[in-house]
């Protein structure tokens, strides 16, 4: 979403009437990523797309591209129900990879999710991106193993770090016969020990934890995007 807080520039509805809130464009693409084909009688349940923003509006709507047009015949049309929130979607046949990219101007919170509902014989539940990335996240981070191996070690290496700082610790403490300066070196040297082990422990949770899982969402996203057919990109 854009907004242009200087300027004039205003935003009409059909009915001439101002839109005050966000406005943001979403392109979304829907395809059959099975092998058997969803004709329009396997349709059980209207299939619907709707912007979850309770105050969402949506204001136009387009199909960019079909992998199919004559074929597939897609027709996207305002839900009577709910006309301002949701879209009824039809089609002929969807084969291995048909399907379409479509575009919807909506008025409200630019971090809406589109949602997609409805029933279709043979298919469990339609996938949205967020399931197909949760799906994909766990694949993902497994490519990341070796991150957490070296993690790992790095980790045995802080166990030695702190077994061998209380034992400087133990044998300072116990030598009585250390002169001033002696222990003050083992004062400075533990200090420089232990804030060596809290950083090197921040450290590792944030390579552990924090990286893989950042690395692993971003891998996903991008998965599911390249998995998109090339048919239905604009």
């Amino acid at each position: 979403a854009t907004s242009f807080p200087n300027t004039t520039l205003k935003v009409l509805r059909e009915n001439n009437t101002p839109i005050d809130s966000n406005i943001t464009s979403l392109r979304f693409y829907l395809w059959n990523n099975g092998k058997a084909s969803i004709r329009s009688e396997n349709i059980l349940k209207p299939l619907t797309f709707s912007i979850d923003d309770p105050n969402g509006e949506i204001l136009d709507y387009k199909i960019l591209k079909v992998s199919r047009p004559d074929i597939v015949l897609p027709n996207l049309k305002r839900d009577d129900n709910s006309p301002a929130k949701s879209l009824l979607l039809n089609f002929n046949i969807l084969e291995a990879n048909d399907g379409f990219t479509g575009q919807i101007i909506f008025a409200g919170n630019p971090s809406s999710n589109l949602q997609a509902s409805g029933a279709i014989e043979g298919v469990r539940e339609i996938q949205t991106n967020i399931a197909l990335i949760q799906g994909q996240f766990w694949k993902d981070l497994g490519k990341i193993a070796l991150i957490i191996v070296a993690v790992l070690l790095i980790a045995v290496v802080f166990i030695v770090l702190v077994i061998k700082a209380e034992e400087i610790k133990d044998k300072g403490l116990n030598n009585k016969s250390a002169s001033r300066s002696e222990k003050l070196k083992y004062y400075v040297a533990h200090a420089f020990y232990l804030m060596f082990i809290i950083f090197a422990i921040c450290w590792t949770i944030w390579l552990f934890v924090f990286l893989p899982i950042k690395g692993a969402k971003e891998m996903s996203s991008q998965s599911v995007m390249e998995s998109v057919p090339l048919s239905i990109k604009p």
